[in-house]
């Protein structure tokens, strides 16, 4: 779980981890996918509120970067 963002007004913090996936699963937004010498891989992403912490609610859908996420939410 990496933190990438923080609203701190919203008092929360927006985390990514990396979920490595089989060569048939996409971004939900556009289709690509990111790969290294690990392996293909696609980015969750998730909120965690300062009132709760070490709970993160995960997203479902697996994107390829942070900007397809928020396209895809808006």
């Amino acid at each position: 779980m990496i933190p990438y963002s923080r609203d701190p007004f919203a008092r929360i913090t927006y985390v990514k981890e990396r979920v490595f996936v089989s060569n048939e699963e996409t971004c939900a937004w556009c289709g690509q996918r990111k790969q290294d010498k690990k392996g293909t891989y696609l980015f969750r992403y998730g909120e965690e509120p300062d009132s709760i912490s070490g709970k993160v609610n995960w997203q479902k859908e697996l994107f390829c970067c942070v900007d397809c996420m928020r396209t895809y939410n808006s």
